[in-house]
């Protein structure tokens, strides 16, 4: 996925923050905890991000959601 593409479904879903800010978070901050977990591949170079399905990544991102629909 094209990190521009991310950063506008960000900010369409979370209207209280700027698509501006979630380029820098996810660029300077998220992006690279998420690669050096291996959990995606970020070229910061061509703005590209990809994952690899993951069932337990998967199945720990339910249950966060999950946890968070019942607050």
């Amino acid at each position: 996925m094209n990190v521009d593409r991310l950063v506008s479904t960000l900010a369409d879903e979370h209207t209280d923050v700027s698509a501006e800010t979630w380029k820098i978070e996810l660029h300077h901050r998220h992006l690279p905890a998420l690669e050096d977990g291996d959990v995606i591949e970020y070229d910061s170079r061509s703005g590209t991000v990809r994952y690899y399905r993951c069932k337990l990544i998967a199945d720990v991102l339910a249950a966060v959601e999950a946890n968070c629909s019942r607050r």
